[in-house]
């Protein structure tokens, strides 16, 4: 893929025009928390609009070989392309189809040396109408560091083989976003740059060989930041501990059909009681299939639910499946599970 690009000459020359955009997509590892975001299904009438605006760089930082990127999430993942920017600043994308987008300053983004990082950032959303007036600042560079805590009755259990912390947009109503990938470091440390936006951390990890391990907790300065999205570029002197633990509460049951008999590749839904855990992107929110005897076992945070299950081609897809989740309130069985308690439930199946 290539791309022709000419820099200009004036006090905004530190900015780069890309006249043929290219595609990146952002991969990331999660664990349970679905990642796919199907915003909007595109029709070829869908009404389009652009959005425009312009870069702005206060403090003066003129990063290198930046490029102005517009992206949002669809079916296939989260996608972002080149939007052309004057001399002056000044952008328009190109014609969008309504749903929210991303708009980020990427320094060196082709750079053999240096690593794509975002140093600009903000969001909008397409409506019925052209969005104007959209300023995206240039900003300094930030890092959080932070630490694993492993929480297990055995104190010699060894850790995962590998862990991978990220940082996801979380915005209300809608799935995870594009994520920033934290830096490794040593001692079970980690550094996270960049980290713009509203974002809950999820890492993913390869087990090792002293059992099973869960996602437990995200602690930001000793304060519970799980589920509650956070511009972590806001926090640069912040502790961010992501704590893991091999006894979580857990859920385990049986699908049956209205005869009684088990319900092989049924859908389960489980959402949390509380309305402002109800989002696709929480960690009390699951869509599991049922196996092939109709059994289902999975790991969540104690608290209050609703379970509900459907039948097997209900969904299309886990991220289909989680968008429903006002669905699993609806005559939705009542459950409470307890710190490392593994509570049994029996579901019966209904029609979405």
């Amino acid at each position: 893929m290539t791309e022709s690009r000419r820099s200009f000459t004036s006090g905004s020359d530190w900015f780069r025009r890309v006249d043929r955009s290219s595609i990146w997509i952002v991969l990331f590892c999660v664990g349970a928390a679905g990642m796919v975001w199907a915003h909007q299904q595109e029709t070829p009438t869908t009404s389009r609009y652009t959005i425009s605006g312009r870069v702005s760089d206060p403090l003066g930082l003129r990063p290198a070989e930046a490029v102005l990127r517009v992206g949002t999430h669809h079916d296939g993942g989260f996608s972002s392309s080149s939007v052309p920017t004057r001399a002056d600043g000044t952008f328009v994308t190109r014609p969008l189809s309504p749903g929210t987008y991303v708009l980020e300053v990427v320094r060196t983004p082709h750079s053999a040396v240096a690593p794509a990082t975002v140093v600009g950032f903000t969001m909008a959303t397409v409506g019925t109408a052209n969005v104007t007036g959209v300023t995206v600042e240039v900003r300094r560079d930030t890092a959080v560091h932070g630490r694993f805590r492993m929480e297990s009755d055995n104190p010699a259990a060894p850790w995962p083989s590998s862990i991978v912390v990220n940082a996801i947009l979380a915005l209300e109503g809608a799935p995870l976003m594009r994520g920033t990938v934290a830096d490794g470091a040593p001692g079970g440390r980690f550094v996270l740059r960049n980290a713009f936006g509203p974002s809950v951390v999820r890492p993913g990890w390869v087990g090792g060989s002293g059992g099973s391990w869960w996602l437990a907790r995200i602690l930001l300065n000793g304060t519970d930041i799980t589920n509650v999205p956070t511009d972590f570029s806001n926090h640069p002197d912040a502790q961010l501990d992501v704590v893991f633990t091999q006894h979580p509460a857990r859920f385990e049951g049986r699908v049956h059909d209205a005869e009684g008999r088990p319900l092989p590749g049924a859908w389960v839904l489980v959402c949390a009681a509380d309305p402002k855990l109800r989002e696709a992107w929480a960690t009390t929110s699951h869509a599991v299939r049922a196996d092939t005897k109709g059994t289902f076992r999975f790991a969540t945070l104690p608290g209050r639910y609703f379970a509900r299950a459907f039948v097997p081609d209900a969904f299309a897809s886990r991220a289909v499946a989680l968008r429903e989740l006002a669905q699993v309130e609806q005559d939705g069985l009542a459950i409470e599970v307890r710190d490392r308690e593994l509570q049994s439930v029996a579901l019966k199946v209904r029609e979405p």
